[in-house]
């Protein structure tokens, strides 16, 4: 897909945040909110929102490819906003079964994140210092 690997890191620098930009302003105008007065805001939002999480999945995904994270960490910690954003839309639309799940899936993805991320803390300290 790429001629080259160096281009690797703007495509997930530049070209993942601008999709997911593209994505929010796309869902803002699909479903815009009922007060007029509150619609740039919600394309400013949401826009920014899903560029944020873009830049989070390309930089989680340039760092797997390169063997600086494992995989269980770039997944869990591209599942923690998914999970949240689940909770919060099944939550507020009062659907609280699968609220439920998709908050166990986040905790369940925020624990394992952080277990995986000071273990692997805990590796390079112990590789830096000869043992």
């Amino acid at each position: 897909m790429f001629p080259k690997r160096k281009h690797l890191p703007t495509f997930a620098i530049v070209g993942l945040p601008l999709a997911g930009a593209c994505v929010g302003a796309a869902l803002s105008a699909i479903y815009p909110p009922r007060n007029p007065i509150d619609y740039w805001p919600t394309i400013g939002f949401l826009s920014v929102g899903f560029a944020v999480v873009g830049l989070l999945f390309g930089v989680l995904t340039w760092l797997w490819l390169r063997g600086r994270i494992p995989a269980v960490v770039a997944l869990s910690a591209v599942a923690i906003p998914a999970c949240a954003f689940g909770w919060f839309i099944n939550g507020k639309g009062g659907n609280w079964d699968a609220a439920w799940w998709f908050g166990l899936v986040g905790f369940t993805a925020l624990v394992l994140f952080f277990a995986r991320s000071a273990d692997l803390i805990a590796r390079r300290d112990g590789d830096a210092r000869g043992g």
